[in-house]
């Protein structure tokens, strides 16, 4: 199938680009790559605090939080397995 001009173009620049820029080009990957895990890890942290953090400035304010006792909360170490276990749940072990 040939190339038209448009691709042909790309593959240039992207060699030239290749051969100004070499090392250059996947130091400013590592560092693109190493912020997007920064942020992920961020977000991760604000995933799981935050929710208990409201709850906690909601009692300190006098304020009754919603009694979520049945509620899965990772943060609150709580979490209770599902009945018979979480190996008893498989559909792989059902038909044992």
């Amino acid at each position: 199938m040939p190339q038209n001009n448009f691709q042909e173009l790309f593959e240039e620049e992207d060699q030239e680009t290749r051969e100004k820029f070499g090392a250059n080009l996947s130091n400013v990957q590592g560092q693109i790559w190493q912020s997007l895990s920064l942020f992920r890890f961020i977000g991760d942290i604000v995933d799981v605090y935050v929710p208990r953090l409201i709850e906690t400035v909601i009692y300190v304010a006098g304020g009754n939080p919603e009694n979520n006792s049945n509620r899965n909360d990772p943060a609150s170490g709580s979490s209770t397995p599902p009945p018979g276990g979480p190996i008893a749940d498989n559909p792989v072990n059902r038909n044992k």
